[in-house]
């Protein structure tokens, strides 16, 4: 009986690795071909009315390839916590969270100050936020507390019973009563950084290390040139009634909201003694007419917010065109990707039913990471099945740009696809079961019934299309770099611990060489590659 559990797992891990290297061989087939009918697109057209930055998330890719078709739009992938290794402070309640991934320590906090004239605003923000604490607090201790338990059920249980009808048959009227009480703050705040000393933060983070954030973000996209508005974006998932929800934000933000970072880089690079520093010590120079600002893309509606409060009025008109054009990307996004023509309802209905066990798919279907300039892939649909990051290795002589996209996006990203992997191929061991049957326990973690052990991965609704049939190709991560083979060498060279996730085949590592035609070798072991047959692309291509 032993002997024969190992043939099998034997044989279905022979079956994998060929899955597994016919995805990659048709992934560089259709790069070869994109490659080499592509036109130089890499000086900034005066066309060009905003550089967009999104988050390396596989959903991005989606959007970031319809909203460049509108003609007048360049965009790039920077890993969603946009090199700020910070924790965020909420300004009603003070609570604080991680915002940069789990492998940083957090060298900073952001908090919130009143703009000029809006402080009678965040004040109110503030008093409302703190009612609602309380009530929510006292609805709590007396459901909770013996004495009061029953009179509490009996006294509100009309009043839950016509919440429940309204959240039940019209979740669109119960989501813009949420709405109304959500987090719009930032409208009348401006973001502001601080040294993180532990217990207590610092005022005052000195020039040359505000400007250097700024410099290490434009260094590791590549950009020499402007166009007169740059858009940071940030995710955030949306769903009703979600124990999981921390599982469709920002993998690069400890499972939080991106929309902070992406304000903090952007007040950053809007400061004008951070411009002169870039100018006079760096030699980047950013024209006067450029303005930064950030913004939130809700990956669930595909709806991009953007936190506009302090634009100067010769970029209101900008802005203006600018959300047109992404409310059409935002229909077309959606009925792509739900496959409808009514797309936008289907996907409104679903991030506000309370009922909904799958709000969005989130990173099902993961399998690659390319790490390149978006020119090597613009064009292509790679069905959100690609985490994209930004990379120019020209700009990048001593590799040490290349070298902390490897250390950092690189191992998040083969720890998100183990997390699908792993709830894919035993999701009743290493998922996290049927929602259906989830009893969520003290605040942390769920249950399957009414007890048993905490489940520790993604639910079956995560990753299955049913309850047999998965929506979820469970490969391992295939990660494509377009560098000298020899530079990532080095690197592997210099890292123990990535050098043992491409030995071991925890990710398969190829290498596209722009010193060798651009030929596609992959890693094989201990530092040796083998170039991938060109002649078995035209058949993969199909």
């Amino acid at each position: 009986m032993r002997k024969t559990r190992q043939a099998v797992s034997e044989l279905q891990l022979i079956w994998l690795a060929a899955w597994e290297s016919s995805w990659q061989k048709r992934l560089a087939g259709r790069l070869q071909e994109n490659l080499m009918s592509l036109k130089s697109v890499s000086k900034l057209s005066k066309s060009t009315l905003a550089q967009m930055v999104f988050c390396i998330d596989t959903r991005s890719e989606p959007i970031r390839r319809h909203i460049e078709a509108k003609g007048q739009y360049e965009t790039f992938g920077y890993a969603g916590f946009f090199g700020i290794a910070t924790n965020y402070c909420d300004p009603a309640s003070g609570l604080i969270r991680k915002s940069c991934p789990p492998i940083l320590d957090s060298a900073y906090m952001i908090t919130e100050s009143a703009l000029k004239e809006k402080s009678a605003e965040l004040a109110q923000y503030q008093q409302q936020k703190n009612y609602q604490g309380f009530i929510s607090f006292l609805s709590q201790r007396l459901k909770n507390m013996l004495p009061s338990a029953f009179g509490y059920v009996e006294g509100t249980g009309l009043f839950y019973g016509f919440s429940l009808i309204r959240r039940t048959f019209f979740p669109s009227v119960a989501k813009s009563r949420t709405d109304k009480s959500a987090d719009q703050y930032e409208n009348s705040c401006v973001p502001q950084l601080k040294k993180n000393q532990g217990d207590y933060t610092e005022d005052g983070i000195k020039l040359k290390e505000r400007a250097l954030i700024v410099k290490t973000a434009f260094d590791l996209l590549g950009w020499k040139e402007f166009a007169p508005l740059v858009i940071f974006a940030g995710h955030a998932g949306q769903s009703a009634n979600n124990p999981f929800k921390s599982s469709l934000d920002c993998g690069a933000c400890a499972a939080s909201p991106g929309r902070h970072n992406a304000r903090m880089l952007a007040e950053l690079a809007n400061q004008a003694d951070v411009r002169t520093f870039l100018k006079s010590d760096c030699g980047i120079s950013i024209p006067a007419g450029t303005f930064f600002v950030g913004a939130e893309h809700n990956t669930a509606t595909d709806e991009l917010v953007i936190f506009d409060s302090e634009a100067p009025a010769s970029h209101l008109s900008m802005l203006k065109q600018i959300k047109q054009d992404l409310a059409d990307v935002q229909r077309i996004a959606t009925s792509e990707r739900l496959g409808s023509l009514n797309g936008l309802d289907a996907a409104r209905k679903k991030a506000s039913n309370w009922a909904e066990t799958r709000p969005e798919w989130g990173l099902a279907g993961n399998a690659g990471f390319i790490v390149a300039p978006r020119d090597l892939t613009r064009g292509m649909n790679l069905e959100g099945k690609c985490f994209l990051h930004s990379y120019d290795w020209e700009a990048d002589e001593q590799g040490l740009f290349l070298e902390m996209i490897m250390q950092g996006p690189m191992v998040v990203t083969q720890w998100i696809n183990n997390h699908y992997y792993f709830s894919t191929v035993d999701n009743e061991r290493f998922g996290g079961g049927s929602k259906i049957t989830h009893n969520v326990t003290g605040n942390f973690g769920v249950v399957q019934g009414n007890g048993g052990d905490l489940k520790s991965g993604l639910p079956l609704q995560s990753v299955n299309s049913s309850d047999n049939i998965i929506y979820h190709h469970p490969l391992r991560l295939s990660v494509l770099i377009q560098a000298p083979v020899s530079r990532i060498a080095e690197i592997l060279l210099r890292n123990d611990h990535i050098k043992n996730l491409v030995d071991n085949k925890w990710i398969y590592l190829m290498v596209m060489d722009p010193l060798y035609g651009n030929q596609i070798s992959l890693y094989q072991y201990d530092c040796s590659w083998t170039v991938i047959n060109t002649e078995e692309w035209s058949d993969l291509l199909a």
